[in-house]
């Protein structure tokens, strides 16, 4: 199926089971876990139409509709540079409140990375002007 010229209309929509929620809006589908009041867990993020704004629309919605946005597992800048460069610019813009690596290791909250140390290495690459220290608030 080939996709159209034009992204459809920005209709963004949560469904499913609690604790297995998904959402989609025409561009953009996650997979997420809320309790539609306070938080919103994204587990896996896709966008038919990378790099056009509609990921950060997307995100910024959820968290206007609903609250706090954690990411769990945004990537690794060394397996996965582009995921993790989108979760770290939408955290400096302040539209993610945390992320958890893969093994729920928090490294980001409230506007400060936290990445543990022993793991600056696995961060390192994402970083091009240094690694933040521990308590270094984004700009």
């Amino acid at each position: 199926m080939e996709r159209p010229e034009t992204p459809p209309a920005f209709m963004p929509q949560i469904f499913g089971r609690a604790g297995d929620e998904k959402y989609k809006d025409g561009s953009v589908y996650a997979e997420i876990g809320t309790d539609m009041e306070t938080y919103v867990a994204i587990y896996s993020f896709s966008s038919h139409y990378e790099g056009n704004g509609y990921g950060r629309r997307a995100v910024k919605w959820l968290g206007e509709t609903i609250g706090q946005i954690t990411v769990v597992d945004p990537g690794k800048p060394y397996e996965n540079p582009n995921s993790f460069a989108f979760w770290k610019k939408l955290a400096e813009e302040g539209l993610i409140h945390r992320m958890e690596d893969d093994e729920n290791i928090e490294i980001f909250r409230d506007g400060v990375w936290t990445i543990p140390e022993g793991e600056e290495e696995l961060y390192g690459a994402g970083f091009p002007e240094g690694l933040p220290t521990r308590a270094a608030p984004v700009a």
